[in-house]
This record gives C-alpha cells, sequence and structure tokens, in this order.
C-alpha cells in the first residue's frame, strides 16, 4: 500500500472500535440489505449477514472461521459444513432451514 492511504479493512475495523460509528455502520449494512434483496424467498447468506448489521470480519469472529473462508461461502464458491453452518445460524438468529437456504441462494441454485 502507498505511503499516505490506509487499507479499507483497517480503516472500518478501526471505526468500528467507536461505539457511534458501529452503530452507524450496523444501520447502514441493514438498509443496504432492505434495500437490495427485499424478497425473502431471494435472500442470500450475504443478506442475512447485512440485515442483523454485521461485517463479513465480525461475523467471521463469531463463528470462529476466516473472513476469506466466510466471502467464498457468500459467494457460492465453498460448501460450509454442517458445524458451520450451525454457527452461522445461531449468530444470525435465524433457523439453520433458512441458512442452508440463503447458502443455496448464494451459489444460485
Amino acid at each position: 500500500m502507498r505511503t499516505g492511504y490506509t487499507d479499507i479493512n483497517d480503516y472500518v475495523r478501526e471505526q468500528e472500535l467507536l461505539p457511534a460509528r458501529a452503530n452507524a455502520l450496523a444501520r447502514a449494512r441493514q438498509r443496504l440489505a432492505a434495500a437490495a434483496q427485499p424478497d425473502k424467498s431471494k435472500r442470500t447468506l450475504s443478506h442475512l449477514r447485512l440485515a442483523k448489521g454485521i461485517s463479513q470480519t465480525r461475523l467471521a469472529e463469531m463463528i470462529g472461521t476466516s473472513q476469506p473462508h466466510l466471502s467464498n461461502v457468500e459467494q457460492g464458491r465453498s460448501e460450509p459444513m454442517l458445524s458451520t453452518a450451525d454457527k452461522l445460524s445461531e449468530a444470525l438468529g435465524v433457523p439453520l432451514a433458512e441458512i442452508s437456504h440463503a447458502i443455496r441462494n448464494s451459489r444460485g441454485k
């Protein structure tokens, strides 16, 4: 990275340490989720995460995986193990069946 620039992930991580900024980012994620995919039958894993106002990095920490792995699952490039899907269900506060459906939608199936 060039001198004088900050990596976006580092910047967001710093902002999320400030309660007011963390709340603003969570609300922004929730608004994005509502605007991007209001149809429940088409919800993806990323939509469920955004609807809860959680970043990929934070959700990965909550379920004990890496952000790149979670990104691959959200983009349909990786199939999560049942234990991971169960942790996603718990972290996002939705039934396992909804996680399964969202994963299928993420893969485009």
